[in-house]
């Protein structure tokens, strides 16, 4: 799992460079998935949906990473098929 987190991590520095303290959630199955995270942008805590709406990252770029993270969380060694895995960590 920690290469999984490090290659996540490097996902997300490129979507919003300048986020500290990024808290991510995912949920993934084999159909569907729900990933979502909070970081720390000039000293404000944004939830990254917010952080679209608001103009702060490209909705569409958003949602393109968001789709590879749960690729790469269906690629990863510890995911369990037919199961609904859950997977969170802060950095």
């Amino acid at each position: 799992m920690e290469k999984l987190e490090l290659q996540i991590q490097e996902q997300l520095k490129v979507l919003v460079p300048k986020a500290k303290n990024i808290e991510l959630r995912a949920t993934v199955s084999d159909s569907s998935y729900a990933i979502e995270f909070i970081a720390e942008v000039d000293g404000k805590k944004m939830q990254c949906y917010d952080m679209a709406d608001n103009g702060l990252i490209d909705e569409d770029e958003l949602n393109r990473i968001l789709a590879e993270i749960s690729h790469d969380i269906r690629k990863d060694a510890s995911y369990k098929k037919g199961e609904v895995n859950k997977l969170s960590f802060t950095f």
